[in-house]
């Protein structure tokens, strides 16, 4: 479980002080771990110098410098300029506290509208403000989802930033000095990202998990409706970086033109945007020589019956949600010259040798007759496999996913190694990628995640301080000691010990800020993360917390959890749930 402290006090505080030491005003300094001098410029300071700032942060080019804004309750948004690969100096955006509204943070990082690095541009400020406005209220972006650009809310954004520039606001219905720029993309940033374009700018980073905002044109929006992992990898074939870019250009030409003629139209509402081709996260599609391979998490079981069930009886499709890191190349969906159809593409993205490629969909064609020397076909389409069986072997394969069991497709009569493998694996590796307990550090890949939207505000009782419950991890115990779920309410416990728990530490808020002190770097703001691991099995019972992944022992601290959690232990341990 995870928990986030809040600061209750006006984020629009002024200071009135200006300081004689050679420093800009709106200029702050503090001292790291490392006694290294950090520089932050508070936007929000009466004094604030943004174009001296910004010389600064040219000038220096250091990772503290950054411009720190501070727009609305308790989110938190660091801003500075560096130099990214191939692509020059650009604008980096990266929030804290998205956190306390159980919504992702955020990175954006964008190409300059000019060469000068004037001014801040604000509109990347106004998606962030708006994301943090309706993730309050329980409208979250995640990954591989995008949001249009609102340009209602942008005076309303202006206004409350109004102190921190005389030039907040921008000419109507144009983004970032293009009309044809209408939303952000969304992804999660893959272990290439990390390693090849992210590593230079670690520090600035927040802890994941995080999202990347990658600008997109309104003729992109559709695909990022219909299906978002083909535009991802269509930015990553058309800007040669895989799977695809992370830095916005507000100057760009669109990958794609009106949807046209595709396969698509068949699979998915292209007018309404009503229905289209299920995308399973987890879902991976390979391509290894003669060789087909689709792997379904079980975890996925639900989903994959209800794309099942919706079909007809001659056509079944389903496609990926995210990127496959495993294979070297994908199959691409490229428009032709004359923008009505598609054609396929294969882009290698390494040098590994190897055959394997990713595939972004799969149909099941029920109408094909067999022959003497072939049992099915399959063709590549687009960016996807057309998979060409008889009814009969439709019925089968049905009935085998209903049952999560394998099954094999064997194409040709003549060639024993042309097959169509579907296989079901229990690793769930697609969750919490890249992901870390709080508490000391844990993998928490492929473990589930749940979000909890409006969950209460636990006040510390003299403070501004307050604490509030955001996210649930739920590990699996060993079978021999787990618990049978239906002898065990997990919701109902939830309830309770979250409660307990957050009725335990708010009275203890400031003494877990000063060790909050001594484990975070105390650059900027952020909410303090705090972590409670419940361990609930035939065994024992019993909990651990920490926060940075470091255990706190603190005698008070755990006290006081003691004693407002040993009695709901005791009870769940009596299975009084």
């Amino acid at each position: 479980m995870a928990y986030y402290v809040l600061d209750k006090t006006s984020s629009n505080r002024r200071k009135n002080v200006r300081f004689s030491d050679g420093l800009f005003p709106g200029q702050s300094t503090s001292l790291n771990e490392n006694n290294n001098l950090e520089t932050v410029f508070d936007a929000s300071d009466a004094c604030f110098d943004e174009y001296k700032a910004i010389s600064q942060i040219l000038e220096n080019n250091q990772d503290e410098n950054v411009i720190f804004f501070k727009p609305m309750g308790n989110l938190r948004v660091n801003v500075t300029i560096k130099e990214m690969n191939n692509c020059g100096k650009c604008w980096i955006y990266v929030t804290n506290g998205m956190c306390v509204n159980a919504q992702d943070e955020l990175v954006f990082i964008l190409k300059p509208l000019d060469s000068q690095f004037k001014q801040v541009p604000r509109q990347i400020l106004y998606q962030i403000m708006d994301i943090y406005e309706k993730s309050s209220k329980g409208c979250r972006v995640s990954y591989m989802n995008h949001m249009l650009y609102n340009y209602e809310n942008e005076k309303l954004f202006a206004e409350i930033l109004r102190h921190n520039s005389q030039k907040n606001f921008v000419s109507p219905n144009t983004l970032l000095e293009n009309k044809n720029n209408s939303a952000f993309f969304y992804f999660r940033p893959t272990k290439m990202h990390i390693e090849m374009s992210l590593k230079k700018i670690e520090k600035l980073l927040p802890k994941e998990p995080y999202v990347i905002g990658y600008l997109i044109q309104k003729w992109e929006v559709p695909w990022a409706k219909l299906f978002p992992l083909r535009l991802m990898l269509r930015f990553g074939e058309q800007f040669e970086s895989y799977p695809c870019p992370i830095v916005s250009d507000h100057d760009r030409k669109p990958v794609y033109g009106e949807i046209g003629h595709s396969i698509m139209s068949l699979l998915s509402d292209v007018r309404n945007f009503q229905y289209t081709i299920p995308q399973i996260d987890g879902i991976n599609i390979v391509l290894d020589g003669l060789n087909t391979s689709i792997t379904i998490p079980e975890s996925q079981y639900d989903l994959l019956m209800k794309s099942l069930l919706t079909s007809n009886d001659y056509v079944f499709s389903f496609a990926s949600l995210q990127i496959n890191e495993q294979v070297s190349s994908y199959l691409i969906a490229a428009e032709n010259e004359n923008l009505d159809s598609y054609s396929s593409k294969k882009v290698d993205f390494n040098s590994k040798g190897d055959q394997k490629t990713g595939v972004c969909f799969v149909v099941f064609n029920g109408a094909f007759k067999k022959n003497a020397t072939q049992n099915a076909k399959q063709a590549v389409i687009e960016d996807g496999l057309m998979v060409h069986i008889d009814f009969d072997t439709m019925k089968n394969l049905k009935q085998a996913l209903q049952s999560m069991q394998p099954f094999r497709i064997e194409c040709s009569k003549v060639q024993s190694d042309h097959v169509i493998d579907i296989e079901w694996q229990s690793e769930d590796n697609y969750l919490s990628r890249n992901v870390s307990s709080i508490i000391d550090g844990r993998c928490l890949q492929g473990v589930k995640n749940l979000r909890l939207a409006n969950s209460i505000d636990y006040k510390e009782p003299k403070g501004p301080k307050a604490m509030k419950w955001s996210q649930i991890y739920l590990i699996k115990a060993d079978e021999e000691t787990q618990i049978e779920e239906s002898s065990f309410n997990l919701q109902k416990f939830i309830e309770i010990f979250s409660s307990g728990c957050c009725v335990a530490l708010s009275p203890m808020l400031n003494k877990i800020a000063e060790i909050y002190q001594s484990f975070a770097s105390g650059k900027y703001f952020e909410p303090f993360r705090i972590g409670v691991r419940v361990e609930v099995n035939k065994d024992q019972v019993g909990y651990c917390l920490g926060m940075y992944g470091h255990l706190l022992n603190d005698s008070a601290i755990l006290e006081s959890m003691d004693n407002n959690l040993v009695q709901i232990l005791h009870q769940c341990e009596e299975m009084a749930f």
